[in-house]
């Protein structure tokens, strides 16, 4: 019996990323318009032109996707704050940035997101809550210390 060699040509950890970004920008995208459990992974497959394996190459469920999501969410809310105290001129110019920032944000959101993320996306709820009630509470409780 002959053995037959098989050759696995990965893409460059920089075509990876981009990729992975790709999808995580648009399933943003698509929850913050529809909510998450309206949206499926074939909704985000055909909005980019790809097939769910290839999502899943880079994503192994939608659970693990939202996580990304949601983490990314925070990463950009985290910059945004650290941005707006680094420009405040006061204590009460951080706060009316940080209202503008919300307002923006929950302008664009599909208001069952998060009832989305609590019931059927757990790990992504926790990361989220874990973000308001330590770091949302600390920049407020500075700003309060900075007043």
């Amino acid at each position: 019996m002959a053995t037959k060699k098989v050759s696995i040509v990965l893409p460059p950890i920089s075509e990876v990323m981009e990729t992975a970004d790709r999808i995580k920008l648009k399933a943003h995208d698509l929850v913050m318009q529809y909510g998450i459990r309206s949206v499926s992974m074939d909704d985000i497959a055909s909005a980019l032109g790809m097939s769910k394996k290839t999502i899943y190459q880079y994503f192994s469920d939608k659970d693990e996707l939202v996580e990304a999501v949601v983490k990314n969410v925070i990463e950009q809310n985290r910059d945004a704050c650290m941005k707006d105290k680094a420009i405040a001129k006061d204590a009460i110019h951080e706060v009316f940035l940080a209202i503008e920032m919300m307002q923006e944000m929950f302008a664009n959101m599909n208001p069952s997101i998060i009832n989305d993320m609590e019931k059927f996306h757990p790990k992504a709820f926790a990361i989220f809550h874990e973000h308001k009630y330590n770091f949302l509470h600390k920049v407020l409780q500075e700003n309060i210390s900075r007043a």
